[in-house]
């Protein structure tokens, strides 16, 4: 059943609180409960039975990804140990949930090239388009080794359009590497988007 349809059947938003589930399923058990209402009501407190454990279950997930995260992030930014912050960086680039980006964006700064790698590799995971002033100002700084890395989390993006601006900047840098990596990834945008890329 769907959290979305236990909650329906409740009566409760589908972000309730426990508390407020609790409190709704035990009005609707003094309701509906056969010893109460009689047999015909036991399929109904079997609907609400299962809502009740439906939607408790993804509201104790729920929580507990954003305690995950939570801690990751706190990992990924004050951590001393390298391999450990490269570890949370992955953690939350696997975890599917754009709320990431905000410890991401911060340890875009990191001291350590690798955890700022693991960082971009997050990015292009979870695709987060308003990433791009960070990723420019980062692109402004950083080496070539880091610039590649960049430019193929933008090409890895579903609206790379979003990034124009480090793709011009990239396109005149003097790694010719980077110049006719950039045009590329510029060339496929204006093929692939009728041509978004320009000013």
């Amino acid at each position: 059943m769907l959290h979305r349809q236990s909650a329906a059947i409740l009566g409760v938003s589908p972000h309730a609180s426990e508390l407020q589930i609790r409190r709704a399923y035990y009005s609707l058990v003094k309701k509906y409960h056969p010893d109460v209402a009689g047999r015909t009501s036991t399929v109904q407190f079997s609907r609400i039975s299962d809502a009740y454990r439906d939607l408790l279950n993804f509201t104790r997930t729920r929580q507990k990804q954003k305690d995950d995260l939570y801690l990751y992030g706190n990992i990924l930014l004050k951590e001393k140990d390298s391999n450990k912050r490269i570890a949370a960086a992955r953690a939350l680039s696997q975890s599917g949930r754009p709320s990431s980006y905000g410890y991401l964006k911060f340890a875009l700064g990191d001291s350590d090239e690798q955890v700022v790698r693991e960082c971009l590799r997050g990015l292009a995971a979870l695709n987060i388009p308003q990433a791009g002033k960070e990723l420019f100002a980062l692109y402004k700084k950083s080496g070539s080794r880091l610039r590649r890395e960049i430019l193929s989390v933008i090409a890895s993006l579903s609206v790379p359009a979003e990034y124009r601006d480090i793709l011009y900047y990239a396109m005149t840098d003097r790694d010719p590497f980077l110049k006719k990596y950039a045009y590329r990834i510029f060339r496929t945008i204006q093929r692939t988007s009728g041509g978004i890329c320009h000013n």
